[in-house]
């Protein structure tokens, strides 16, 4: 009986604390709407013209080989598909788009506290929303790249493996639209899904029997994805990912971009979201003092660099033009969420000894207020923001163009990741000094936030 009653209330608390945080988010979200446009790429006018042309052969009954698509993911241009009835515009169809990513990243934050909430402790879960509001994706929550929607699903498979109860179909159905919204991902989605089930310590039979849906899922979208390639090329591959001129064949090249994505000024995650870099490296320093305890760490972070080594044997491993390491940002919310859970016995000790002591109270704030900021001041200034990022130097005055001139693309590219970039504090100094209304949401968010978990820093973790 004292069981039951101790489990009702937990279950209200949860509720409770859903209903208010959730609520949080959307008030937060509905500012974005308010004082901003979205903000609409290249690539994305591309792809809505492609769903035209999509349906341009259906109406035709061209079934076998449509032509002239673009390389961008079956989901991206199912999505194109859904909304490109509402309007012949193609800009005002990019815009819905955008607008998914908007509801992606506020599923994201409600998914991320929820699941938090219910395997660690409330103190725990609003740090893993600080830490998720000051990363770089709020650039992508108002612009019309698909990289945070494409995370949100990947983010949602991963969750439903670290339920208790192995739920197959779901488990299988959104191993599948992670599959489809990211063609290459598909190694990534099943490291993340295999360190989830390893976190409920299993049996190896238990084990292996838990992560085969997310196996299934995952063949599935790649043969729904070989179709698509045939539908589109004739072939079950994808000629534009695999082109050798797309490749890297020069390990002083991959080795930069490996290291640039993790600490170039100008697009690593390192500058780019400092509170999950702050993690990771605190998860790097435990697999140091004991690796065999702290395996799951390193699980985590493999797949970091897994996921980098890739990108680094690409042409453009940031995505670039765009903010921050576009490309590696599907996994982050993940690893986040896998690295929370893992340590959050080692974090709940720090939070308490941090709010022991009011200057590093105030240094933790500050912290979090400071790094975030700049990533929010491109909601502010977009374009200028991109400007100032990719300006040509001296040495390259000319845009880049890897089918036009390789040697001079490496060079330049190289000197980009490299340069000293002062758009990050800059970007803070003009969001302050010329925007200070337009930043009021989101230092009032930040407060309730740190408030919240000033006040819950006592409460022990699961």
């Amino acid at each position: 009986m004292t069981i039951s009653i101790l489990s009702v209330k937990n279950l209200v608390s949860i509720n409770n604390n859903l209903f208010f945080y959730g609520i949080l988010i959307l008030v937060f979200s509905l500012t974005f709407f308010i004082n901003y446009q979205p903000y609409i790429e290249g690539d994305t006018k591309v792809l809505v013209d492609s769903s035209y042309q999509i349906i341009k052969c259906l109406k035709n009954n061209e079934f076998t080989h449509c032509p002239n698509l673009t390389h961008f993911p079956l989901l991206q241009h199912l999505i194109s598909l859904i909304v490109s009835p509402v309007s012949k515009n193609p800009t005002n169809n990019a815009k819905l788009l955008s607008f998914i990513n908007l509801f992606s990243f506020s599923l994201s934050c409600v998914l991320l506290f929820r699941i938090l909430l219910k395997k660690t402790s409330i103190n725990i879960a609003i740090l893993g929303l600080l830490i998720f509001l000051t990363g770089f994706n709020l650039y992508y929550a108002y612009s019309s790249f698909n990289e945070l929607t494409t995370s949100t699903l990947i983010l949602i498979a991963l969750i439903t493996n670290l339920k208790t109860k192995t739920n197959w179909p779901k488990i299988i159905f959104f191993s599948i639209m992670a599959g489809i919204s990211k063609e290459v991902a598909w190694p990534i989605i099943i490291l993340l899904n295999t360190t989830a089930q390893l976190t409920k310590k299993l049996s190896i039979k238990k084990f292996f029997r838990s992560i085969t849906p997310t196996i299934l899922g995952i063949v599935f979208s790649i043969i729904i994805n070989s179709l698509f390639n045939l539908y589109r090329y004739g072939t079950i591959t994808n000629p534009i990912l695999m082109n050798p001129l797309f490749m890297v064949k020069n390990n002083r090249n991959s080795t930069s971009f490996f290291l640039g994505l993790f600490f170039s000024s100008s697009g690593g995650l390192l500058f780019f979201w400092p509170s999950l870099s702050a993690l990771i490296i605190f998860s790097i320093s435990t697999i140091i003092h004991q690796w065999k305890q702290n395996y799951l760490n390193l699980l985590v972070v493999l797949v970091l660099i897994i996921q980098n080594i890739g990108l680094a044997q690409w042409f453009a491993p940031f995505g670039w033009i765009a903010w921050g390491p576009r490309l590696t940002l599907p996994l982050l919310p993940s690893c986040l969420l896998l690295l929370l859970i893992i340590n959050q016995k080692k974090i709940n000790t720090i939070i308490q000894k941090i709010f022991s002591k009011k200057i590093l109270t105030i240094g933790f704030f500050l912290f979090f207020a400071i790094t975030g900021i700049s990533n929010y001041a491109t909601l502010i200034f977009p374009q200028e923001s991109l400007n100032q990022l990719f300006a040509p130097s001296p040495k390259f005055p000319t845009p880049a163009v890897i089918q036009q001139n390789q040697a001079y693309y490496y060079q330049s590219i190289n000197e980009l990741i490299w340069r000293k970039n002062p758009i990050l504090y800059k970007n803070v100094i003009d969001a302050i000094k010329f925007k200070t209304t337009a930043t009021l949401p989101y230092f009032l968010l930040l407060l309730v936030l740190f408030t919240k978990l000033k006040k819950y820093k006592k409460i022990p973790s699961h």
